[in-house]
């Protein structure tokens, strides 16, 4: 049961709106009034593109994984010297020319294959990243926002593509069914530096960098000129989870249209900014920083400011998540002591 209070913030008719330049793009900006002043809030969907990827059909022919993640995939310690570098990432996101024609036509596994494209070439390295969602720890408060590399990995070799793309239904599983088994959705967006939104689970949405490589639909990606540090810190803290669970989407999913009708504020803070990337600097470190004892409630303070919201307003946010969310609740007093 969410406050009738704070549904204002999301009404989309019968408030005044303005239309203000973000990043190059005209956008109608609503403005509430709350508490006594003008909130200014935009639609999530009108700043930010939200997209969703690659089902490849048949997983286990072409995915890897860390041996700790879950799932039963191919270990990919067995094929590390098969991996695409880092900096070979950043060069092909970095280069939209050579970006279309990795993803149209993979890479080159040998020298002798036919039609060899130099570009394609890459020492013999066809595995790049795979962002598909990631698991939580709530036992111990954490969840995977800010900086959580991906513990998958896909084969995106010129092989690889041709199967996907001839691979039946009916080829896969022993029937007569016609229909190609891989879905390629947005694939304009592979290789390209954005946000990956894990939007399956009690806890979602929860967002962090993606890895450049591929997304699929439980990974899929937001692409937006607007601050990737503060949105980081925006979906990381409470409100946000306030305003989608209770008035857009009870249940455990929250996928890309719901991400779209989330509302945020117009305004950015560089201090949000500045704790987001103190986060990622430790986690880069120590993957399972706590971030939620430490930066991340700063981040919420500037983040209720940011949505006007005053001292009864916060503490029905706060009672309200820790009624719907315990165990994460419990762990921080835990920890604290």
């Amino acid at each position: 049961m969410g406050s009738p209070k704070i549904f204002m913030l999301t009404q989309d008719v019968d408030c005044e709106t303005v239309s203000k330049p973000i990043n190059g793009k005209q956008v109608s900006v609503r403005q509430i009034e709350f508490n006594d002043k003008t909130v200014e809030l935009v639609r999530f969907g009108d700043v930010a593109e939200v997209k969703v990827g690659l089902q490849t059909g048949d997983n286990r022919s072409y995915l890897y994984q860390n041996p700790e993640a879950r799932g039963t995939y191919r270990d990919i310690n067995q094929f590390r010297r098969f991996m695409v570098t880092e900096d070979e990432l950043k060069r092909i996101a970095s280069n939209d020319q050579l970006r279309m024609k990795i993803i149209e036509k993979g890479f080159h596994k040998t020298q002798d294959e036919k039609n060899f494209d130099p570009d394609r070439w890459f020492g013999g390295r066809y595995i790049v990243p795979y962002d598909k969602g990631g698991e939580s720890d709530t036992g111990s408060g954490w969840l995977p926002n800010y900086y959580v590399p991906t513990n998958y990995f896909i084969d995106w070799s010129a092989w690889a593509l041709n199967r996907m793309r001839t691979l039946t239904i009916g080829k896969r599983d022993g029937t007569s069914r016609q229909e190609i088994a891989a879905v390629f959705r947005n694939v304009g967006y592979y290789f390209k530096e954005g946000l990956t939104l894990s939007y399956t689970g009690v806890y979602a949405p929860n967002l962090r960098f993606n890895s450049i490589g591929i997304f699929d639909v439980g990974g899929s990606s937001i692409f937006t000129e607007f601050g990737f540090s503060h949105l980081l810190g925006l979906y990381a803290g409470k409100m946000i989870k306030f305003i989608g669970k209770n008035y857009i989407d009870h249940t455990v999913n929250f996928q890309v249209d719901e991400n779209k009708e989330l509302v945020i504020p117009i305004q950015t803070s560089d201090e949000i900014e500045g704790y987001a990337n103190a986060i990622v600097e430790k986690q880069i470190i120590n993957p399972r920083y706590p971030y939620h004892l430490y930066e991340q409630k700063e981040i919420d303070r500037i983040v209720y400011e940011l949505y006007g919201l005053n001292e009864e307003d916060i503490r029905e946010v706060e009672t309200w998540y820790a009624r719907r969310y315990p165990k994460l609740v419990n762990s921080e007093a835990a920890n604290e002591e």
